[in-house]
């Protein structure tokens, strides 16, 4: 992808690796990006700091609830009527749920709502935002970017919040599924999957998107390969560039990891129960990837 000139929509733009991708879109010459954030205060701060970047550049901030369909099609819409056309979608918005209910070491033990909210907000939005994008992309000779922003968990499994590893692995499998059906049709789809990151999920107060967490700001050093928001931007955004890779991994070590759990699956999930004891023991911090 050429980002001059280019138009783009990001959700859960307000912090974190959405904002940090915004930025980084006015930084590498896009001519506008929808910062779509349920948040007010934060929405409008993202848009101000992409719009800092160059004067030509438009920061459009529009209020949505990604987890309903008709908000993401409405939020998409008045992108589209604001800039005329859409050149890259980021599905970024995302949730954690099960943590706060106490339910980490439990697959049955959340609530409907908390399976509903993951479901929805982490994977559900990107088809609602795929239907919206995919054919205008096909109609036009070159083609559109599709980001979806999912997690380590989704390729691994992880420890803690079954509904949050589970609606990340259907992000990815989402993903895969629009790339086959559509990658030659001018879809080129991405899908980024970082391990920890710092940002409110991990347990940081902070969420300067340039900044990694300082040496023991996570308890029991889990602070150790958390990288900055900006740095799974920039990976995010060389992917766009390139054009080529599906699967973007900002920490390569999770394609080692994905190959493990591929060859030794019953291996993998005695070695996830020994981690999940370790964690309830109090051994290892429980780190949202």
């Amino acid at each position: 992808m050429n980002f001059a000139s280019s138009y783009h929509v990001v959700t859960g733009a307000g912090r974190g690796i959405g904002r940090a991708i915004a930025v980084g879109l006015a930084q590498r010459g896009a001519a506008g990006v929808a910062l779509i954030d349920v948040v007010p205060p934060l929405r409008a701060a993202a848009a101000a700091e992409a719009a800092a970047e160059s004067q030509s550049f438009r920061a459009l901030p529009i209020a949505a609830d990604v987890s309903t369909r008709d908000g993401v099609h409405a939020a998409i819409a008045t992108a589209r009527a604001a800039f005329g056309r859409i050149d890259g979608m980021v599905c970024n918005a995302g949730v954690a749920s099960g943590l706060e209910a106490g339910t980490a070491f439990s697959a049955v033990g959340e609530s409907a709502e908390s399976w509903e909210r993951s479901m929805s907000i982490n994977c559900l939005a990107h088809v609602w935002a795929a239907e919206s994008v995919v054919p205008e992309f096909e109609s036009r000779e070159e083609g559109g970017s599709f980001v979806t922003v999912a997690s380590a968990a989704g390729l691994l499994t992880q420890v803690g919040a079954p509904s949050y590893s589970v609606s990340k692995a259907a992000a990815v499998a989402f993903a895969a599924s629009l790339a086959v059906h559509h990658g030659d049709r001018g879809v080129r789809v991405h899908c980024v999957c970082p391990q920890a990151v710092a940002t409110s999920l991990v347990g940081l107060p902070s969420e300067d998107p340039r900044a990694a967490p300082p040496p023991g700001a996570l308890a029991g050093g889990a602070d150790e390969g958390v990288l900055s928001p900006a740095a799974v931007a920039e990976a995010t955004l060389d992917a766009m560039a390139s054009g080529g890779e599906l699967l973007v991994l900002p920490h390569p070590e999770v394609a080692g990891y994905a190959q493990m759990r591929a060859s030794a699956p019953t291996k993998w999930v005695r070695g996830m129960r020994k981690l999940r004891d370790a964690i309830a023991a109090g051994k290892t911090p429980l780190v949202q990837a």
